[in-house]
C-alpha cells in the first residue's frame, strides 16, 4: 500500500478551513456576535450559553448533536470577549510584561492575583473590581442576537457563568423565554452560606494561568479540563484534545472580562423567586469549581423547578450521560404548555 501520510497535513490544514468558515457574524447590542445553528428551524429552538472565559466551541459536538437527533434546533454562539465575537478586553501592557518576566515573577504575580480574589472563608471575592460590562449586558446580548435571528420566544440553556446569563435572562425577559435550564451553576458567588471552589481546584485553575503566561493555552486548557473531572468517570486526555484543538482554532481570550463581570453584576438571590418559566437545574455532586450546594440553592429559589443531581460529576461534560441529559432537557423542553409543536 503506498504511504499517504504525506496527506494528513492537508487534511489538517482543510478540517481547520472548513472551521474557520463555519457560523457567521450578527452585530447584537452594538457588538459583533459570532454563532452558529444546527437542526431544523421548525423545531423547538433552544439558545445554548458557555461559561466564564470559554467560547462556543467547548460544547461537545457530540452533546450539540443528541439535542439535535431529539428534535430541537440549537442556536450556539460566542460570549462577547471570547471567540470571534468582540473582544472588550485584550492582552494589556502588564500581561505582556509578566509573559516575558522570569518564572519566580510570574508564580509570584499569579499567587498575588489569586490571593485577592478569594475571601478568609476560601469563596471569590470579586466585587467593585471595575469591569466594562456585567451579567445584565451579556443577558442582552443572548436576546438582541435572538431577535436579530428573528427568534422572539425561545428555551435557554446556560453552563456554569453561562447559566448565570440564562437565569438573568429569564428575570429580565419573561416574555422572550419559554424555560430555563441552568447547569453546574449558580445564584451568585457571594451568596451567604455557599461554598467556595476547592482547595485543590484553586491551585489547578493558578497552574492554568501560569501555564498561560507561560504562552502554554492548550496546555492550560487541558489541565483545567483534567481537573474538572469528578471521580465517576475517568479523565481522558486524548478525547480532549480534537476539542482543545478545535476551541485554540476559533479564539480563546485569556484575557477576557469575565470573571470581573460577575463580580460587577449584583446576585440572584431576591431575584430568581420571580421567574415562573419552567426551569430544570443540573449540577455534579463533585463540582469543585461551583460546589453542589450553589446547584441547590437555584434549585430552591426557583419556583416548581426540577434538580437533577449528577452523581460523581464534576464541573464537567460527560460523554456517557449526552444521552441522558439530552433526553432530559428535551422532554422539559417538549412538556412546556403550548411548544410542543412550534
Amino acid at each position: 500500500m503506498k504511504n499517504l501520510s504525506y496527506l494528513f497535513p492537508l487534511y489538517f490544514l482543510f478540517s481547520i478551513s472548513l472551521s474557520l468558515n463555519s457560523g457567521q457574524i450578527s452585530k447584537a447590542n452594538d457588538i459583533d456576535i459570532w454563532w452558529d445553528s444546527f437542526g431544523k428551524e421548525s423545531d423547538p429552538p433552544l439558545l445554548m450559553i458557555m461559561g466564564l472565559n470559554a467560547n462556543s466551541q467547548h460544547w461537545p459536538e457530540d452533546f450539540i448533536n443528541e439535542l439535535v437527533d431529539k428534535g430541537l434546533y440549537v442556536v450556539i454562539y460566542d460570549n462577547r470577549d471570547t471567540g470571534r465575537s468582540t473582544w472588550i478586553n485584550n492582552e494589556n501592557f502588564l500581561i505582556k510584561l509578566i509573559k516575558i518576566s522570569p518564572n519566580f515573577i510570574k508564580n509570584w504575580f499569579v499567587n498575588l492575583i489569586f490571593g485577592s480574589m478569594l475571601d478568609e472563608e476560601g469563596r471569590f471575592n470579586i466585587e467593585g473590581l471595575p469591569s466594562s460590562y456585567n451579567i445584565k449586558d451579556m443577558s442582552a446580548d443572548a436576546i438582541s442576537l435572538m431577535n436579530n435571528l428573528g427568534i422572539d420566544k425561545f428555551h435557554i440553556l446556560g453552563v456554569s457563568m453561562g447559566g448565570m446569563i440564562a437565569q438573568q435572562t429569564a428575570i429580565d425577559y419573561p416574555d422572550n423565554i419559554l424555560s430555563l435550564t441552568s447547569w453546574m451553576s449558580s445564584p451568585g458567588f457571594n451568596v451567604e452560606g455557599l461554598k467556595g471552589p476547592e482547595p485543590f481546584f484553586v491551585e489547578a485553575i493558578k497552574q492554568s494561568a501560569l501555564l498561560n503566561f507561560q504562552n502554554k493555552q492548550r496546555e492550560s486548557i487541558l489541565h483545567i479540563y483534567e481537573k474538572q473531572t469528578g471521580s465517576k468517570y475517568d479523565f481522558n486526555q486524548s478525547k480532549y484534545l480534537e476539542r482543545v484543538n478545535r476551541i485554540l482554532i476559533h479564539g480563546e481570550n485569556s484575557n477576557s472580562g469575565h470573571m470581573l463581570a460577575v463580580g460587577a453584576s449584583e446576585n440572584r438571590l431576591n431575584t430568581l423567586p420571580n421567574i415562573n418559566i419552567s426551569s430544570l437545574v443540573i449540577h455534579g455532586t463533585e463540582d469543585p469549581l461551583i460546589p453542589f450546594d450553589h446547584g441547590k440553592k437555584t434549585h430552591s429559589l426557583i419556583n416548581d423547578s426540577k434538580f437533577i443531581a449528577l452523581e460523581g460529576v464534576g464541573h464537567e461534560f460527560v460523554k456517557e450521560q449526552y444521552e441522558f441529559i439530552a433526553s432530559e432537557i428535551y422532554n422539559h423542553i417538549i412538556n412546556v404548555k403550548g411548544v410542543a409543536n412550534e
